[in-house]
């Protein structure tokens, strides 16, 4: 649940120093646990006996998915030890996943019991129950342009309930274009907030060149077709937080 801690097999506590309370077990063995429902967990600490023991971390309900961390032999964070390793070789000691679940696999060998690790569930996934999102216009009006004589630009907003979060799949808009034409593609982009405006400063994400997965005339208007045009994106979450919503 959020707010709750994920510990190695040794639970909490340990150090570096062999038989220290807390230490995970020299046990020969692998461990595998998966976190459902989250979508991003940070490390407080970090103590694994790189490269004996290791840590791989998915961002799936399995091991078939994509590999957000393994320091083991021949891999990206092959040889980390501490949590000054791990933030050397990875940026950051937050991993973030798209899938709403998290697998750990841990393998220890029979060499020495150690001091494992301390991390913290900061952002769940809500369950990832299917959602949306409806921003309805007024009207068309007057059949005026967004952008007179060049690319098209418009904006809406995003709101992402306290407690949860939104991972963004599927974009759906009304558009009025000359009769028979259709649209080649779109550049999406989301930003951060900015006092209701979109902070130039800080995207979330930006996908170049979207063609459109469907196009249907829906109506017409000043002699125009109005077209129903969605777009499947490459899945982006926008990240909630505890007790307020948060705009994107």
């Amino acid at each position: 649940m959020l707010g709750d801690n994920f510990f190695d097999p040794g639970g909490p506590g340990g150090s570096s120093t062999g038989g220290t309370p807390g230490n995970y077990p020299s046990c020969a063995c692998t461990t595998l646990t998966t976190l459902a429902g989250i979508t991003e967990i940070p490390f407080n600490d970090f103590s694994v006996f790189a490269t004996f023991d290791w840590l791989r971390i998915y961002d799936s309900a399995d091991t078939a998915g994509a590999v957000l961390y393994d320091n083991s032999t021949g891999d990206a964070n092959e040889g980390d030890i501490t949590l000054a390793d791990m933030i050397a070789s990875n940026g950051p000691a937050t991993f973030v996943g798209a899938s709403g679940d998290m697998t750990f696999e841990f393998f220890a060998t029979g060499v020495v019991d150690y001091g494992g690790w301390d991390s913290t569930i900061t952002v769940a996934s809500g369950g990832g129950a299917a959602c949306n999102q409806d921003n309805p216009s007024n009207a068309f009006e007057n059949a005026f342009t967004t952008s007179t004589n060049q690319a098209q630009i418009m904006e809406t907003d995003i709101t992402v309930d306290a407690d949860t979060d939104f991972n963004l799949e599927t974009i759906t808009v009304n558009l009025m274009v000359n009769p028979g034409e259709t649209i080649a593609s779109a550049d999406i982009t989301l930003y951060n907030d900015d006092a209701g405006l979109p902070d130039p400063a800080s995207i979330v994400d930006a996908q170049v060149a979207v063609v459109p997965s469907s196009q249907s005339i829906i109506g017409t208007v000043f002699a125009l077709d109005v077209i129903e045009t969605i777009f499947d994106i490459t899945p982006t979450m926008l990240a909630g937080q505890a007790g307020v919503s948060t705009q994107y």
